[in-house]
């Protein structure tokens, strides 16, 4: 409870991630699981509409998804990848 008590104080919502058992119990601000924990709209029927839900979404196609399912927010982040990623995962930029 004391990370609650940090992130309230500084107005920070608690994302809890994959475990939607202890942001429930600790009425946390919402929760992130990935794609292969569970789907979305699962995780949206057992914590609520008033919850944060975040989902892992790999590409645009998945995003587009997953908000269809229950997701509400959309973070993108860019990571540089080296080339060899780059080729070894047909990405180009």
């Amino acid at each position: 409870m004391k990370v609650k008590e940090i992130t309230q104080k500084y107005n920070v919502p608690l994302i809890i991630n994959d475990r939607i058992d202890i942001a429930l119990a600790i009425d946390a601000d919402g929760v992130h699981v990935g794609q292969s924990d569970m789907p979305a709209k699962t995780a949206r029927s057992m914590i609520g509409e008033d919850k944060i839900l975040g989902v892992s979404a790999a590409n645009i196609k998945e995003a587009k998804k997953k908000n269809s399912e229950g997701q509400r927010r959309l973070h993108w982040c860019w990571c540089s990848l080296s080339d060899k990623y780059k080729r070894r995962c047909n990405i180009s930029t």
